[in-house]
């Protein structure tokens, strides 16, 4: 006996927004930063350590562990005016990430379940 296939036509939802490429294992591809947006960053970072009290080597460290390579030889250490809300959000993601790493080391993120 023949198959039958019926199409029918559904409504698709249009909304506005980015479209972003995923991974095999469903997050968003990064998209790699420019150099100029890589300097911003920094600066932020160095503008953080500052009012903190921190050492500089925190900035390094800190721009280290988002791009996973030490600031180029060429960027400049100023500082930035202000700290933009997307670098405060990242500062603080790492600080609990690294607050959350260090209990677990300690023994204190254990459950006894």
């Amino acid at each position: 006996m023949p198959v039958l296939w019926i199409y029918t036509r559904r409504q698709v939802e249009v909304m506005d927004g980015d479209l972003h490429e995923i991974t095999k294992d469903k997050k968003v591809k990064k998209i790699e930063a420019s150099m100029e947006e890589k300097q911003e960053f920094y600066s932020e970072l160095l503008l953080h350590a500052d009012m903190r009290g921190y050492r500089k080597g925190w900035a390094y460290w800190a721009y280290k562990d988002k791009f996973k390579v030490g600031p180029a030889n060429t960027m400049s250490e100023r500082r930035a005016r202000s700290i933009s809300p997307a670098t405060e959000s990242w500062i603080k993601s790492r600080n609990i990430r690294m607050a959350k790493a260090k209990e677990k080391a300690a023994g204190f993120g254990v459950s006894s379940r």
